[in-house]
């Protein structure tokens, strides 16, 4: 039996500027050439979404990016992911899920791969967090603000927080974050229409992780160049508008 056909968007906020990096027009290939029989890539910039919330890409790419991948999943369904991710092989098939999260390390739940049906309650609720936060800085005199305030509010922080409390699941015990990839059998195994992504399939730096590795380059793990972790004094600057 054929699986359904679903959308993946792929968001790239600065394509009216600067080209999208070749290391991340290969990671949507790769993408393209594991998953072609599950997923329709959707490359998302402010021209296919004909320059919709325009004010808000003017005054904050990252948090027009941000918001446009709530937006995308809630209003269409389908699989976000960030360019940044490495992929190595198939996605599990998803069709028998109304969600599917990825954890992180310590259970968070990553906001740069998440798949949801159309309308789905969680991902409504973290757009509306998203624009809210939105709303509040831009109607603000801050001309800046502290990369964990954006986290929290409207990234990892706020999506980790968010799934735990709608689902009321362990996103560190759960039999689904120790399955091997034999044990996935080439299909997730959710509860409660829930599939999770185990860690050591997408998240961890590894060569053997099973569907890819998310690199997280840039705003969210910012280092010196001796490799200090910058996040606490990074910060993510305002345009006015």
């Amino acid at each position: 039996m054929d699986q359904e056909m679903n959308q993946a968007f792929f968001i790239y906020g600065e394509a009216e500027e600067n080209p999208m990096p070749d290391g991340w027009t290969r990671n949507i290939e790769l993408f393209k050439a594991f998953n072609s029989d599950q997923f329709e890539v959707k490359n998302i910039s402010l021209a296919t979404c004909e320059n919709n919330h325009e004010e808000v890409f003017r005054w904050c790419k990252i948090a027009w990016a941000q918001m446009m991948r709530f937006k995308k999943v809630y209003e269409e369904g389908g699989l976000y992911s960030d360019c940044d991710i490495v992929y190595y092989g198939k996605i599990p098939a998803i069709n028998d899920c109304d969600h599917v999260f990825a954890t992180e390390i310590h259970g968070h739940i990553s906001d740069a791969f998440f798949y949801a049906k159309k309308g789905s309650e969680i991902i409504g609720e973290a757009l509306e967090k998203t624009m809210s936060w939105i709303d509040r800085k831009m109607n603000s005199s801050d001309s800046e603000c502290s990369v964990y305030d954006f986290m929290d509010n409207a990234s990892v922080g706020m999506i980790s927080s968010l799934v735990k409390r709608v689902t009321g699941m362990n996103f560190i015990d759960n039999k689904q974050v120790h399955m091997s990839q034999e044990e996935f059998g080439g299909k997730f195994h959710p509860e409660n229409g829930v599939g999770i992504v185990p860690f050591e399939a997408l998240c961890r730096h590894s060569q053997f992780n099973w569907i890819g590795w998310h690199q997280c380059n840039g705003t969210w793990r910012p280092r010196s160049p001796e490799g200090v972790d910058m996040r606490s004094e990074a910060k993510i600057r305002f345009n006015k508008v």
